[in-house]
């Protein structure tokens, strides 16, 4: 089973400081409303997540996330570099079928943006089960966060980004 650790780096404070140096202004606008807005300054909202017995295909998919600055690693599985367990996978011939542990250090955009994608239900099963466990881990240091942490259909209330979408916001109506 996938466990997950989160730890929240910065606080909302370090959003204020930001403002207050950058546009020489007193934001009073709450932490909800900034993750609403998602604008710029949510990015000084740092998270550490620590996971352990990560299934390998969900590994890759949150691989494709790392190019936007965020800070992936994974146990490795190579035969002259990897942990105990993943050099016995490969003696084994279940190189895909390891669990991994991984290390993640990101943003609150890139949680935001990670969730309308993987909780969408064209996404694996396995990839929507962990991102909804990791929304759920997120809800446990920053509920106003993990409260945009949906599915782009969701984000965009009722409109799907995918070329055959899955019915799950038929009959929303759209403005």
């Amino acid at each position: 089973m996938t466990t997950i650790e989160i730890e929240k780096l910065t606080q909302e404070y370090l959003l204020q400081r930001v403002i207050h140096h950058v546009f020489g202004t007193y934001s009073t606008t709450t932490l909800e409303k900034w993750y609403q807005s998602q604008h710029s300054p949510i990015r000084t909202q740092l998270f550490a997540i620590f996971i352990t017995d990560l299934r390998y295909s969900v590994a890759m998919q949150l691989r494709t996330h790392e190019k936007n600055g965020a800070l992936i690693l994974i146990e490795p599985g190579r035969p002259d570099t990897g942990t105990k367990r993943c050099k016995e996978a490969i003696h084994n011939d279940d190189y895909r079928g390891q669990k991994r542990n991984a290390f993640v250090l990101c943003n609150a955009q890139h949680l935001i943006d990670w969730s309308h994608k993987r909780l969408c239900n064209k996404a694996e099963s396995h990839t929507v089960e962990f991102f909804g466990q990791l929304r759920d881990a997120v809800a446990g240091v920053d509920a106003s966060l993990a409260a945009q942490m949906v599915p782009m259909c969701v984000y965009r209330n009722g409109v799907c980004s995918e070329l055959r979408p899955c019915g799950l916001m038929e009959g929303v109506v759209k403005g």
